[in-house]
């Protein structure tokens, strides 16, 4: 893994441009959601100054992200997909992953750009899913303080009837109804 992060950087401390830009601006295309980015008192951000702390996709299905610089998550139909700085995964412990859908591909090799590239594809699945399953199989423990898991999130959308899509160890499924 080639490193494109100093020591000591993070690697999701995203300016505001890099936000509106690779996150905001692709999802407003989806002509059926309100995509608003907001402070950390959760009001819209007007002024180039106030740092986006969180981006709203769908406010009926509590569908947002949250950027903290070590770790964005985000959040739909109450589930939790995180993606964390490989440098901070050391100082996390399973109480903070327990039930949450982890990513395990590496960030520290991509660029602001990427990463939010790689967060909008999530997010675009997630936005038209009405139900979602996940199925989580524990891989390791080695060198980290919590699981490593593999997981398959069985998804029923609007959009997408069947198929599949695979991001390192998260492997979304679409299907017509879940039995």
């Amino acid at each position: 893994m080639d490193n494109v992060y100093s020591e000591g950087q993070l690697c999701m401390e995203f300016t505001n441009e890099e936000i509106m830009n690779y996150l905001v601006e692709p999802l407003k295309k989806h002509s059926n959601i309100c995509v608003k980015a907001l402070t950390l008192d959760e009001k819209e951000v007007q002024d180039t100054n106030e740092q986006i702390r969180y981006v709203s996709i769908d406010e009926d299905k509590d569908c947002y992200f949250s950027f903290l610089g070590f770790q964005t998550s985000l959040f739909v139909l109450e589930e939790e997909f995180m993606f964390i700085d490989d440098e901070a995964k050391e100082d996390i412990v399973s109480s903070h992953t327990y039930g949450n859908v982890v990513y395990e591909g590496s960030l520290r090799d991509k660029s602001h750009k990427e990463i939010l590239e790689l967060m909008y594809q999530i997010s675009s699945i997630l936005v038209n899913v009405k139900e979602l399953e996940i199925e989580e199989r524990k891989v390791s423990q080695t060198g980290i303080q919590y699981p490593k898991c593999e997981y398959n999130v069985k998804l029923i959308s609007d959009v997408i009837e069947k198929g599949s899509i695979s991001f390192s160890n998260i492997l979304f499924t679409f299907k017509d109804n879940l039995d």
